[in-house]
């Protein structure tokens, strides 16, 4: 897969699909620049609109944290009309994650 992605003074990486699940880790977009991340020493996050939870344990060997963007029970209509501002919600919820960790004594 020759995906065009620079990872050149990268700390993280936040990827992320429609739905994730174990069809993920066989060569999707999100795992596969989550494996070029991790060559370089960059973790990778996945923020998917859903995230088969039976999935999770294989998705957690790949990735630093996998999160969905929904936060409750909605229709698939909702999540697709809804989705900037909740990509918009969880993205800051992970930046401010991150703006926190790195405080950390």
């Amino acid at each position: 897969c020759a995906l065009p992605i620079s990872l050149a003074g990268a700390d993280w990486l936040i990827t992320g699909e429609g739905r994730s699940d174990l069809q993920t880790l066989l060569g999707k977009t999100p795992h596969v620049v989550a494996r070029r991340a991790a060559l370089r020493g960059v973790p990778a996050t996945l923020l998917s609109g859903g995230i088969e939870r039976a999935a999770l344990p294989a998705l957690g060997r790949t990735f630093a944290g996998c999160f969905s963007l929904v936060f409750g029970p909605m229709t698939l209509a909702q999540a697709i009309a809804d989705s900037p501002g909740l990509l918009a919600d969880s993205a800051e919820q992970l930046g401010r994650l991150l703006r926190g960790v790195a405080r950390a004594p």
